[in-house]
């Protein structure tokens, strides 16, 4: 059974928001002026801080039943606060092992690979984008 990409961004999307300081993670209610918004795919406009989660490749192992998986994580903030959000996803996500997303999914190991400056936006919030590379076991 292969790994599902909407089952990657939701689980990712309510893991940080259950364990990144000050992230919130909601389907259905609207995000307050001073949260940190998690979102599937686009960052929402409102509140100004927000990281967006989108999956952009997976590879499944022929011999092993490993699939790792591609996710960007997109940020953005007022002045340092998507740099801020991003590092604190770092500290949660980066280098931990065997661990378990809210809908089951097991990951074996998450790293980030790669993060970049993208400027501002239109309403003068920077932005970045962090890449990181998941490895789960398929079932």
């Amino acid at each position: 059974m292969a790994i599902r990409v909407t089952q990657v961004r939701r689980g990712l999307a309510e893991w940080i928001g259950l364990n990144v300081p000050g992230a919130v993670w909601s389907e259905t209610s609207p995000y307050g002026p001073d949260d940190r918004a998690v979102a599937l795919r686009d960052l929402p406009s409102q509140p100004d801080t927000a990281v967006a989660v989108e999956v952009y490749n997976t590879d499944d192992d022929l011999v092993l039943p490993n699939t790792e998986v591609r996710v960007q994580l997109l940020f953005r903030g007022r002045g340092d606060a998507g740099d801020e959000f991003g590092d604190d996803v770092f500290d949660a996500l980066h280098g931990r092992h065997r661990f378990e997303f809210p809908n089951g999914l097991k990951v074996q190991r998450a790293e980030r690979l790669y993060a970049a400056p993208l400027g501002v936006d239109d309403n003068q919030r920077e932005r970045r984008s962090d890449n990181y590379g998941l490895v789960f076991m398929r079932p």
